[in-house]
Parts: C-alpha cells; sequence; structure tokens
C-alpha cells in the first residue's frame, strides 16, 4: 500500500493478488486515511469500499497494462492475430510503460511514440500496425467511460512499391548456404516459398490433407495445394510446379508419421525459419539489404510470372490478392503483353473484324 503524489492530488494505491484499487483524494491527510481504512478493510477479508463515483475515477485512472489485458481478453485471445497482436502493442507499452494511466495517453505521447518509432527505423507498414494495437486498446477505454476522447492516429503513407526481387546468383547464394549449414530443411522450406508464391504463414498452416494429386475436371495428374489459411480470409488453389512438388513431398514431413505432426513443414517454426535465414543472409554478404527477406521470394514468384507474359488477374488470384492495386507492382514487368497487344494492331485487317 502507498500514498504518492499525483497532479493535483494524492493517490492511495492498494494490491492483493491480481486485483488492484486506486483513488486519488486532494490532501495528504485523506489519502492516509483512506489507505488506513482500505488496510483495514483487506485485513478482515473485505473488499476496500469504494462508492459509485469512486469507481469511476478509479477506471479512469486504470493504467495501459490492465486495459491491454482487457482487450486481449475480448478482442485478440483466440484469434489467427494474437501473437502479431501481442508484439505490437508490447512495443508500445515498452515505450509507454504499463503503469501509463489510460487517460494520461494524450496526443503529444502518441506524437512522441510515431517519432521515435521512425528513429529507430520502422517501415511507416509497421509503425500503423503499433499504432492500430493501441488504437483497439484506446477504443475499449472510451467504450467504457476511461476517456471522454481518443487522440487521432492518422495512417502514415505506406511504400508498396519498393519489391524486392532476388537474382538466379543471390538465390544460388542464399540456398547455397542453408544446404551446406544442415539447414536443408529451411532450404527445402524456401525453395517452396519461391516456386509457389505462397506467404509463409500460408505454408506454414498447409496440411497434408491440403495437398492434391489430381485435377478434378481432367482426372489428369496436377499436383496443386489448397490454401485454406490466408491474410484476407479467402481460400485459393494454387498449382505446383515440379519443383514445388519434389521438396514438399521430399522435403515436408512424411505423411507416414501425420500421427506425430499433419502439417507437411511442421517442424519449422518462425523463430527457427528468422535464424537460419539470417545467417544465410549474412553469408551472401546481403546482411545490409533490409529487403532480404523470405517474403521477398513471394515477390520473386510474382515476378517471374509478369516476366513470362502471365496477365495481372491471373497472378492476382494465383498470389491471394484482395486487391489488384496490390498486383499492379509487378506490372512494369510485364512488358511482353504490351508488344503483343502492339503485334495485334500491326496484324489488324479491317476486312478481317466482324
Amino acid at each position: 500500500m502507498t500514498v504518492t503524489r499525483r497532479r493535483n492530488g494524492f493517490q492511495v494505491y492498494v494490491g492483493k493478488g491480481t486485483r488492484r484499487w486506486r483513488r486519488t483524494l486532494s490532501s495528504r491527510e485523506e489519502a492516509r486515511a483512506l489507505e488506513a481504512e482500505w488496510r483495514a478493510d483487506l485485513l478482515n477479508g473485505r473488499e476496500p469500499f469504494m462508492n459509485e463515483e469512486a469507481k469511476q475515477a478509479a477506471v479512469t485512472e486504470k493504467a495501459l497494462g490492465w486495459w491491454v489485458g482487457r482487450t486481449y481478453d475480448l478482442y485478440w485471445q483466440g484469434t489467427k492475430s494474437v501473437k502479431t497482436a501481442k508484439v505490437n502493442i508490447g512495443d508500445v507499452v515498452e515505450v509507454l510503460g504499463e503503469d501509463l494511466p489510460i487517460a494520461d495517453i494524450t496526443q503529444s505521447k502518441v506524437n512522441d511514440l510515431i517519432a521515435l518509432f521512425k528513429s529507430k527505423g520502422l517501415a511507416s507498414a509497421t509503425i500503423n500496425r503499433k499504432l492500430a494495437a493501441l488504437g483497439k486498446v484506446l477504443t475499449l477505454a472510451l467504450d467504457e467511460g476511461a476517456i471522454h476522447k481518443k487522440p487521432k492516429m492518422s495512417r502514415l503513407k505506406e511504400d508498396n512499391s519498393r519489391t524486392k526481387f532476388f537474382t538466379k546468383e543471390e538465390l544460388d547464394s542464399l540456398f547455397g548456404y542453408l544446404d551446406a549449414d544442415g539447414a536443408g530443411d529451411i532450404g527445402k522450406f524456401c525453395r517452396f516459398l519461391l516456386e509457389t508464391g505462397l506467404r509463409v504463414s500460408e505454408a506454414l498452416c498447409l496440411e497434408w490433407e491440403d495437398i492434391l494429386e489430381m485435377d478434378d475436371r481432367t482426372r489428369r495428374q496436377a499436383p496443386s495445394v489448397i490454401v485454406r489459411k490466408s491474410k484476407n480470409e479467402e481460400q485459393r488453389v494454387v498449382p505446383l510446379t515440379h519443383e514445388a512438388y519434389h521438396v514438399l513431398i521430399y522435403g515436408g514431413v512424411p505423411a507416414a508419421v501425420e500421427g506425430r505432426n499433419t502439417r507437411p513443414w511442421g517442424d519449422i517454426t518462425q523463430s527457427k525459419l528468422t535464424y537460419c535465414w539470417n545467417k544465410a543472409r549474412k553469408s551472401a554478404g546481403m546482411e545490409g539489404d533490409s529487403e532480404c527477406v523470405p517474403h521477398s521470394l513471394r515477390h520473386t514468384c510474382a515476378s517471374r510470372l509478369a516476366r513470362s507474359g502471365v496477365d495481372i488477374l491471373t497472378i492476382k488470384k494465383w498470389l491471394g490478392h484482395k486487391t489488384l492495386a496490390m498486383t499492379l507492382r509487378y506490372s512494369h514487368l510485364s512488358q511482353g503483353q504490351l508488344d503483343t497487344a502492339k503485334d495485334a494492331l500491326n496484324n489488324w485487317k479491317e476486312d478481317g473484324a466482324e
């Protein structure tokens, strides 16, 4: 138990187990008297008494850490984005402090938070995710009357134009290290990402039952995978190249041990992938390239499709983009399609038109 100076008053703070009680009074004497009263209540097994006005004041004074826990219980727990949410809000709490009263998160503190993240070199997209997590917490506090106004958190402009495509030499260096360093399973997994364009999370979530050995329409062998857990929550089917099928069947966990793991890449974790990839990146002399990440294997797959003349709508469907705007990043690589269009006009004959 303690009495501390707070703004224009004195705060009484008591705790028992996971329960906390706070109240701010105008004088130190009043605060010490309440502290003694609450001490007696707890010693006698009673919950410290708080009238309705005091209860509302206590809600207002609850700290950021408490509101984060409440937001987790109500909105994040059990969702597929729970890990990402915990990381993003965790970075915010690390800066602001879990004991900061929710009502003290002002516009100035939000602006300082953004400036700090920028100074650390975080991308606008990354900062937006962290602000979104904080915004969720503040919205809950607003709904429950703990704050009367939520600070403005304008979305930072994200630069989606920068897209890393690996060259053959870069891929040879990366895969060469992974294969030689005893991280062959990671090497095979990365080759699978390159050949399919799947997101890391999509590939890790694949089940053996998601592998289709035959095309239902033609009844011919045409291996593919069903992506059930995608970023935009829409299911899609992705055909497998010979290389993708090979590394999946011979690189994933054997189907015979389904009792232990029903996922082809079930022995691979995000932390293991990051660790091995960073070692390979350093070995290839690419540690200074911030875009040299496993996700760029997806970009490389898309660039190969575009440069091979595949139309942009097909690429969109292959990658599982929700909007065409995301796929248009690769449109400048489809010069072959424009050349085909030019030839069509050159060969146009009026008498052949209907």
